[in-house]
């Protein structure tokens, strides 16, 4: 049976991977924003909008504690290593 520590630490885990694959998602509209000449502020809001929603979502962590923030870090720092390889090995979608 899990105790209540190795389910925080794999709540905040599972938290910091959808974090950066949210992350990752939103990099990539705001590239195709970036490259779109026209769509300027819109590309620039929305990378704002994106940084500002991972400071906030890692500061929440914190608030939990050292642990649930070293869990998300790790958990983001997985998920966003796991896509890149995927994107530069060609195994994922292009």
């Amino acid at each position: 049976m899990m105790n209540v520590v190795t389910m925080r630490i794999l709540l905040f885990v599972t938290l910091g991977g959808a974090l950066a694959t949210a992350h990752l998602a939103a990099l990539d509209w705001n590239l195709r924003l970036y490259l779109e000449a026209r769509r300027g502020w819109i590309a620039l809001m929305t990378h704002v909008v994106r940084l500002l929603a991972i400071a906030a979502t890692f500061v929440l962590m914190a608030h939990e504690g050292a642990l649930a923030l070293l869990s998300g870090a790790a958990g983001f720092q997985m998920m966003r290593t796991l896509i890149i390889n995927q994107r530069t090995l060609g195994l994922g979608k292009s």
